[in-house]
């Protein structure tokens, strides 16, 4: 038996081959499909049969779960196990006008396995909410022509959208705000800049209570 079989390595190689690649290039296409590197020791974990796991070994280390995942479902000779389907991802909305921190947010996120929409303005955030219906808004206060305040308030108007929970992001001063936030109707708030680990722990909380329906 090959010492790699039954870890990520053998499912790796035999990803590889299927598309056409040997040796080093089999490894670079994987290092490819892994966002531009390949680990040291990932090789050698257990190959994961369900999506808890394969999170698991991709935070171990530090690649995204989504492009291990995509990765492992092409393997189709994993023993013992057909590899289930992961969860519903979240989706995120992100309304932010600031491009370079609107930019950052959707990464974050998308590494995390959220579907992600960003608007730059309060009608295209609004827009976004009617068709696509997402699970948790993550909403500046400051925006052109029509603020955070005018958004949330267009929100609550409406008996289908106002349970969406909004994460209030702001630069304003930390004390100011619990107040900001109650006036939007945000569920919770962060000041800016942004830790990214207490920022995606906050999406997941405020998505706990499962997503809204799909606009169809």
């Amino acid at each position: 038996m090959h010492p790699l079989e039954g870890t990520l390595g053998a499912s790796f190689r035999r990803v590889a081959r299927l598309a056409g690649y040997e040796g080093r290039a089999a490894l670079a296409y994987v290092a490819g499909r892994l966002g531009g590197a390949l680990p040291p020791g990932l090789a050698h974990e257990p190959t994961p049969t369900e999506w808890a796991a394969c999170q698991a070994v991709a935070l171990r280390h530090a690649v995204a779960p989504p492009l291990l995942w995509n990765l492992l479902l092409e393997d189709r000779s994993v023993e013992g196990a057909r590899l289930a389907p992961p969860p519903p991802r979240r989706r995120v909305l992100v309304v932010e006008d600031d491009e370079p921190t609107r930019a950052m947010l959707a990464a974050v996120l998308v590494g995390e396995g959220d579907e992600v929409r960003a608007a730059a303005t309060a009608a295209e955030g609004l827009a976004a909410v009617v068709a696509w219906r997402p699970d948790v808004i993550v909403l500046d206060l400051v925006l052109p022509a029509v603020d955070g305040r005018a958004f949330a308030q267009a929100l609550q108007a409406d008996a289908g959208l106002r349970r969406t929970p909004i994460l209030l992001v702001s630069g304003a001063r930390a004390a100011d705000l619990p107040a900001e936030a109650a006036i939007v109707g945000a569920r919770a708030h962060m000041p800016k800049p942004l830790v990214v680990e207490e920022f995606l722990a906050v999406v997941a909380s405020l998505a706990g209570a499962g997503p809204h329906p799909v606009a169809g």
